[in-house]
């Protein structure tokens, strides 16, 4: 008998814990047929640049406990992106795959169900440097997309649009500085001024009031006035939409946005007020929340 056999045997007893004996596999590899596996997304369409939220979920739908690979590390699975093209939803899988071990396996009990929330800026897992969505959002640009998660040999995907929008209006914000310096051994840090996007979208006959998550160091609007009055596409080359993202929806208005202002308190709250084409004026206060900010910071 080979010395190596991997110790995932079945167990029959007062546990009721189920496995099964195989040759030694890697993560990706492992048998996970038994486990269902799950992706939802908080909307089905989003606005360019507009954060999502991912649910992720493994379970075992049968009467026995199974012993399976540890969930949502990256270890044993990967989230990755992927585009429709013609019938066809391409991506490029880009999971580790590692010797199974007891450090990288759990037991689910009867029915037993593990889940875990993230959002599109989060880290992927225990992978600090990279985000569970490429562009901390849901897509840059019109289309038809997919997040799959890849769990040993099961996978799961979950499809989403992301709609055509026009710019209507943009803004800038100061908000707090932070201390930046190349070298910190030889040169004291410095003060670098920070701000936030405030945007205003138009999709599908409703205009979006939107906030950047994110801080930039350039506090220019996306494109010159001049065309952003024209009401052209998010993504028209003339304007730098990726510099306003990720975006998160704060309030929506019928008719279209003519004019937008925010300033920010000491604490960072917005307060942002429009005007829509109606000559209707709206205010709204935005608690802060800047949550893809780099680096991190307390809120």
């Amino acid at each position: 008998m080979k010395n190596h056999i991997l110790l995932l045997c079945t167990i029959w007893g007062s546990s009721g814990v189920s496995g099964y004996c195989q040759e030694p596999v890697n993560t990706l590899d492992f048998d996970t047929s038994r486990m269902k596996v799950s992706v939802t997304m908080d909307r089905r369409t989003y606005l360019p640049g507009e954060v999502a939220q991912i649910s992720l979920e493994v379970s075992n739908p049968g009467p026995s406990g199974v012993v399976s690979l540890t969930p949502f590390v990256s270890a044993t699975g990967c989230l990755y992106y992927r585009e429709r093209i013609g019938d066809n939803l391409l991506g490029q899988l880009a999971c580790s795959s590692v010797p199974v071990g007891p450090n990288n396996t759990t037991t689910f009990g009867p029915g037993e169900s593990k889940r875990v929330v993230l959002n599109s800026y989060d880290a992927m897992f225990d992978l600090d440097e990279v985000v569970a969505m490429q562009g901390y959002a849901a897509a840059p640009r019109p289309g038809t997309f997919g997040i799959t998660y890849r769990y040993g040999t099961a996978s799961a995907t979950a499809e989403y649009t992301v709609a055509p929008a026009k710019v209507e209006a943009d803004t800038t914000v100061r908000v707090h500085d932070i201390m930046f310096t190349d070298h910190p051994d030889l040169v004291p840090p410095r003060a670098i001024p920070m701000y936030v996007h405030v945007i205003a979208l138009r999709s599908e006959e409703i205009s979006y009031i939107c906030v950047q998550q994110h801080t930039v160091a350039q506090g220019g609007l996306i494109a010159p006035q001049s065309q952003i009055s024209r009401g052209l596409e998010f993504t028209d080359p003339r304007f730098s939409g990726t510099s306003a993202m990720p975006l998160k929806r704060v309030a929506t208005s019928i008719a279209p946005v003519v004019s937008l202002s925010a300033k920010a308190d000491n604490d960072e709250n917005l307060t942002i007020q429009w005007t829509d084409a109606n000559g209707g004026v709206e205010k709204l206060n935005y608690p802060a929340s800047y949550p893809a900010r780099l680096p991190k910071q307390d809120q």
